[in-house]
């Protein structure tokens, strides 16, 4: 069966080749390893968005705005192309081919690359409205907020949808530091 490679332009997937290109740059990977791990993305991400459009509306906004000056966000593990490269350094590990330190690494590059990605590449902006606001939480320097009802509006692009429930994770885009970022505002 043949992958769509298109997934690899987005900002995610610009993120991961940016982070096995520092692996391959520093040899700690082989380039032939490189080539696997991006065609096992492309099959996973496939996979994991074609399920999604079986199951009832998703949608899930994360907005980024807070940097730590001595690590980056671990959150972006938690998206479909985060999810498919931890399964992805699994089967690395369990098939012998990297051992759990460089898959620690490969982590680790990973969460500073899509965070500066994220900081400098993205300059979309969406309107919302809500009808209501479900929980909120504001820990550690982040909001977290959960709504229902959410209506989206771009004024670019013709993206009006209304989505049943979304969760929004907000940080502080002030502090400087960040993968080398000195700031991040969305």
């Amino acid at each position: 069966m043949t992958y769509y490679q298109m997934y690899r332009n987005t900002t995610l997937g610009e993120a991961l080749q940016k982070t096995l290109d520092d692996l391959v740059n520093e040899q700690m990977i082989p380039p032939q390893l490189a080539l696997k791990v991006l065609a096992i993305y492309d099959k996973a991400i496939n996979k994991a968005l074609a399920q999604k459009a079986k199951n009832k509306m998703y949608f899930k906004a994360i907005v980024l705005l807070f940097r730590r000056a001595t690590m980056a966000y671990m959150m972006y593990r938690e998206t479909t192309l985060g999810s498919a490269l931890s399964r992805t350094l699994d089967e690395f590990i369990e098939e012998g081919l990297i051992t759990r330190p460089l898959a620690m690494k490969v982590l680790t590059t990973f969460d500073k690359n899509i965070n500066k990605a994220l900081a400098f590449r993205v300059k979309n902006k969406v309107q919302f409205k809500a009808d209501k606001l479900v929980t909120y939480r504001y820990c550690d320097n982040v909001w977290t907020f959960v709504i229902n009802g959410v209506e989206f509006r771009d004024v670019h692009r013709s993206i009006d949808r209304t989505v049943d429930r979304v969760k929004i994770v907000a940080c502080d885009g002030r502090a400087p530091g960040l993968a080398g970022t000195t700031s991040g505002t969305m």
